[in-house]
């Protein structure tokens, strides 16, 4: 009988030792495929930044050209006049080239986020399995306490890296989303800029003061976003005259700086809302009524998270990333790429409310608007301003 007590004691001290073997095995895996999708997506991300940043500052560059040879146009008024079908075929290559470059830039922020989904699945299975584990060991009356205590001192060191690297991802994805939401704001002033040769503005039309009102005052959604829009494209001309915004520029880069002190910016802005209105009048579909009445309410609460994040359901419409998509493969390290790839085809066949509604090129204004509200007005609640 002890022959056999002690060889039963030898099989669960062997148990032990398998069990405590397994979960370092599971916690250097999980904590090595954690740092290396880390690094991958971040090495990508610096990278396709960099080329987009090069191109956006190559595109601006044209920009500045075109814009500098309209100028000397009406300086010298007796040089023979340039064509007005010649402006606007230069300004839509012009446009394109900035579609382009935008979308490109909205594809990269989702891809970056596919990753850091992947990370955070592994994680949470990590989470899981380690529970797992733990659970079992309270389970057994073992009569070694020293091993499960060596056991229980592993799985907790495995659990303080992964609190360590969850937010290091959380970081990195917010820093990716700034830099993308300012690059995007500086594009939105560009095409602005087109705007302002491609089409007639009447320079003269009197600034339509407004004073806000909340949703339930109007019947319908449409009236509450009509409303909403021209009164924010007021204040700005409103602010830009008491001298609000220039309290506050200095926060800002010399670029966003330069577009929040335009006057020229400011009326061009409130054309823009104007057409913008004269389209949702009618043409509104009511898949992106909901996104706009959103994005209006957040920004009058000073919601600009929300707010930010209902202008980018509205511009990307029922585009397919994340829910649709089949998700990524554990193990596989080409998993956003192949997310990605599958979601482009299956965007082919959605169409975009925006281009139905055939407000797309009105819409980018609103993210302008959102900017300079959140600038004069922000959140007392630094979590609830957009970077």
């Amino acid at each position: 009988p002890s022959a056999a007590l002690n060889g039963g004691a030898r099989s669960e001290d062997v148990t032990t030792d398998v069990k405590q073997e397994i979960s370092n095995k599971i916690g250097q895996q999980v904590q090595t495929l954690l740092l290396q999708a880390k690094k991958e997506s971040e090495q990508k991300v610096t990278a396709e930044l960099k080329l987009l940043h090069h191109a956006m500052q190559e595109m601006d560059s044209r920009l500045d050209g075109l814009v500098k040879q309209l100028d000397d146009m009406q300086v010298q008024p007796n040089q023979e006049a340039l064509e007005q079908a010649a402006v606007v075929q230069a300004l839509a290559k012009v446009e394109q080239q900035w579609g382009k470059e935008l979308g490109k830039l909205k594809g990269e922020l989702h891809q970056t986020i596919f990753a850091h989904n992947h990370n955070a699945d592994l994680m949470k299975y990590q989470k899981e399995t380690l529970d797992k584990i733990r659970q079992e060991i309270d389970s057994r009356n073992n009569s070694n306490p020293d091993k499960i205590r060596a056991a229980k001192a592993q799985v907790a060191k495995i659990e303080t890296t992964s609190k360590v690297v969850g937010p290091r991802i959380a970081t990195c994805e917010g820093e990716v989303e700034q830099s993308i939401f300012a690059c995007a704001f500086m594009a939105d002033g560009q095409h602005l800029a087109q705007s302002r040769y491609a089409e007639e503005i009447s320079p003269d039309q009197p600034e339509v003061k407004l004073t806000w009102r909340p949703r339930d005052d109007f019947e319908t959604a449409e009236g509450f976003i009509i409303h909403s829009s021209k009164f924010l494209a007021s204040q700005w001309l409103r602010w830009l005259q008491d001298g609000k915004l220039s309290e506050v520029a200095e926060k800002f880069d010399p670029d966003v700086r330069k577009v929040l002190l335009s006057e020229s910016a400011a009326k061009e802005a409130c054309q823009q809302v104007r057409r913008f209105c004269e389209r949702l009048d009618d043409r509104v579909p009511v898949e992106l009524s909901q996104p706009l009445e959103d994005f209006c309410g957040c920004i009058g609460s000073r919601e600009y998270v929300r707010a930010n994040k209902a202008y980018m359901d509205i511009v990307m419409g029922s585009r397919k990333w994340q829910g649709d998509v089949p998700y990524l493969v554990e193990g596989n390290r080409n998993g956003p790429s192949v997310v990605q790839n599958v979601a482009e085809r299956l965007n082919k066949t959605n169409a975009n409310p925006l281009d139905q509604a055939g407000i797309r090129d009105h819409a980018v204004v609103l993210r302008r608007l959102l900017k300079v509200a959140q600038a004069v007005l922000p959140n007392e609640d630094p979590s609830k301003n957009c970077g």
